[in-house]
């Protein structure tokens, strides 16, 4: 079975990204599962088409988009993906969207379709920090989540798909002693937790 996991590139200043150094460092199978991990941009009219050829080229059984949501102490499960893009930052090619919508003809919102209340007690079970999240930002994070989310209602048979933001990394606390942040090891063990539970929910 095939899970495409995909990250986003370092955007606003920073010059890392936890979720490419998570994507970058797991291993190709786990659990019975193929693991294809792939780099978004940071960029709005660049991201869904990009995340939509890696869908049409792997045909994956399930899809975990990952970003980083800097402030935030632990996994966050994101329950809902919302039909709006706004931002006061703008994307890696200066494109600054506030109060757009992402489809004019599209619904305000939709759920994520991953198996949240199971890979969360996975999560506990590793005593790793985890949340739930009912908004996933303004951002590229929630465009993609929502691309995706639009994509899975149109396919016509069931696709798990969802997204899970990530705390900092320690690196990026350094010269922030306030920010939150969690070891790349543990962030990657719970992305891993992720996985198992929906490999799991595939059989």
């Amino acid at each position: 079975m095939n899970l495409l996991i995909t990250g986003f590139e370092p955007f606003g200043g920073e010059k890392i990204n936890p979720s490419q150094e998570v994507i970058e460092n797991l291993p190709e199978h786990w659990k019975g599962l193929c693991l294809h991990t792939k780099l978004l941009p940071v960029v709005y009219d660049r991201a869904e088409n990009v995340l939509f050829s890696y869908l049409d080229h792997l045909a994956p059984q399930a899809v975990l988009c990952l970003g980083v949501a800097a402030g935030r102490a632990s996994l966050t499960l994101e329950r809902i993906a919302v039909n709006i893009d706004d931002a006061d930052l703008p994307d890696n090619e200066g494109a600054l969207r506030q109060g757009s919508l992402i489809d004019r003809n599209g619904p305000a919102a939709y759920f994520s379709t991953l198996p949240l209340e199971r890979i969360r007690k996975r999560l506990q079970d590793h005593a790793l920090p985890s949340s739930f999240s009912l908004s996933a930002g303004g951002f590229l994070c929630n465009h993609v989540f929502y691309c995706l989310m639009k994509r899975a209602a149109e396919n016509a048979s069931f696709l798990p798909a969802g997204f899970i933001h990530l705390p900092a990394l320690p690196a990026q606390a350094v010269f922030k002693p306030d920010l939150p942040s969690l070891p790349l090891s543990l962030q990657i063990e719970g992305v891993l937790c992720a996985a198992e539970v929906i490999g799991e929910s595939l059989l």
